[in-house]
Order: structure tokens, then C-alpha cells, then sequence
């Protein structure tokens, strides 16, 4: 509802722009900087951490009673958490990403959304206990967070820990979701990864471009739209062989139905 939409917008706001969550931010960037020397001058940081770790257990607590602050920043200063103590991150993801508590798991996906990396470790956990696709679902979570899972989860299947064919998968769910706005945003983005010199991306488009093309539908305007944004895919095309010839002729004649064959013309 707009009414929950409202409520959850104040309360993200609350946690980067309040005294609270500014004094929390200056905290966490504290224990940083102790964890860095630390490591700087030769020893280890699990004795800073030792000592911080309290704090940050009393702030997890302090979320439970309605302050949610810590629920957004801790999420969004994750690879941060887990340089200073991955085994507390690990241990405390229940409590950090709590499906019973609607508004601490809002804040903290939101908060997740801005994490650029992907973490096997914690993208396994936010899979298996279904916080991916409820996001997903989830009104209020919608485009920066969505995209930023449709991107997780293109990261994983080039990665490797994500397969195709696994009915698990959450790249299989994808492509069984057929949603139009979650198709269109894996095609952009796996687009973005051209030039890289990494073959993975470029192996992994090969493998996922005959598979949308088998559940689109190209007799409807947005089933072309998409065909038209697979024509962007031809970048990775270094030469037209027996696998790349029948994925471009079969969207070549849409391209210019989402203006994209400039893309073909490049190849030619």
C-alpha cells in the first residue's frame, strides 16, 4: 500500500539522515579505521573487533524494539562488516535480514540494494530463505532493490554458483517468472559487462540468449520489445558461426522495434 510505501520511505530516511544514524555511520567508519590499522602495524583485528562487537550486538537488539536505524546501515556497510568479522555477519544473518519483522527486513534490503558485490555466502542465504524472490514481489521494494536482485543474480549464474538448468536456480525462476521488467534489466545489464576480458559474461549470455528467446512472445509489442533489446547482445559476437547465426537472425528483424539496430549494424 502507498500508506506502508510511506512509512518505509521515512524510516530509511530516518536511518542515514538522523543524529541517530549519522552518529552510527561515524561509529562504523571508527571501527574501520581501527580494524585497518590494526592490520596496517602487523597484527590481527580480532582484538579490535572483540571490543566493538558489543556495541554492534546491543544495536541488532536495539532494532528488535523499533529503532531501525542499524537495520539499513548494517546492510549498507555489509563488505564493511564482513572485513572486520565475517563470522559475525554470518552468524547474525537471521537477525539482520528478519522476515518477521516487515519493517527491519524493508530497511534491511533496502540497504542491500547499494552493496555492488556479490557474496556467495550471503547471496546463498538471502536464496534460500526466499528473501530474493519476496523482494521481488514486494511493491515496496520496487526498481532500485529489484534491479539490484535481477543483478545479484546474473552475477551468481556468470560466477558460477548459479545453473541454468537447476530447477533451484534463481536464474531458472527468472525465466519461469517471464516478466517482461525482469528480462529486460538482466538483458541491459549482462549488456553492460561487453569489453570485459573475463569470458565468463560473454560464455553466459551464449547460454541464457537461445533460452529467453524460447519463452518470449514475439506477437505481442512488448514480446518484440525484447527481442529488439537481444539485439544489443551482438556485441559479444566476435564471429558469425553455427551458434551465433540462427540467435541474431531470429531477432534481427525486431531490432529497430526498441531501436537497437545500430547494435546489428556494428556487427556487420
Amino acid at each position: 500500500s502507498s500508506a506502508a510505501s510511506d512509512v518505509y520511505k521515512r524510516q530509511v530516511s530516518i536511518s542515514i539522515n538522523s543524529p541517530r544514524g549519522r552518529c552510527l555511520e561515524a561509529f562504523i567508519n571508527l571501527s574501520l579505521r581501527f580494524c585497518r590499522l590494526a592490520d596496517k602495524h602487523g597484527s590481527d583485528h580480532a582484538e579490535v573487533w572483540e571490543k566493538i562487537e558489543p556495541t554492534y550486538n546491543a544495536e541488532l537488539t536495539r532494532v528488535d524494539n523499533g529503532e531501525y536505524e542499524f537495520a539499513t546501515l548494517v546492510t549498507n556497510y555489509l563488505p564493511n562488516f564482513l572485513y572486520m568479522s565475517k563470522e559475525w555477519v554470518l552468524a547474525n544473518l537471521s537477525r539482520i535480514f528478519d522476515q518477521n519483522n516487515y519493517q527491519k527486513w524493508l530497511c534491511a534490503m533496502n540497504g542491500y540494494a547499494y552493496v555492488i558485490r556479490v557474496y556467495e555466502a550471503t547471496y546463498d542465504h538471502l536464496k534460500q530463505h526466499g528473501h530474493f524472490v519476496r523482494a521481488l514481489d514486494d511493491d515496496n521494494l520496487k526498481e532500485r532493490v529489484s534491479e539490484r536482485i535481477i543483478q545479484n543474480i546474473a552475477i551468481a549464474f556468470i560466477n558460477g554458483f548459479e545453473q541454468i538448468d537447476e530447477q533451484s536456480s534463481l536464474i531458472h525462476l527468472l525465466l519461469e517468472r517471464n516478466q517482461k521488467s525482469e528480462l529486460s534489466h538482466i538483458i541491459w545489464f549482462m549488456w553492460t559487462l561487453r569489453g570485459a576480458e573475463d569470458t565468463k559474461a560473454r560464455d553466459k549470455v551464449f547460454e541464457l540468449w537461445p533460452r529467453i528467446l524460447s519463452i518470449i512472445d514475439t506477437n505481442c509489442r512488448e514480446g518484440k520489445k525484447l527481442a529488439s533489446k537481444l539485439c544489443t547482445w551482438s556485441v559479444f559476437v566476435d564471429k558469425v558461426d553455427d551458434t551465433s547465426k540462427p540467435l541474431i537472425l531470429a531477432v534481427a528483424s525486431y531490432a529497430e522495434d526498441d531501436y537497437n539496430s545500430h547494435d546489428l549494424l556494428e556487427l556487420i
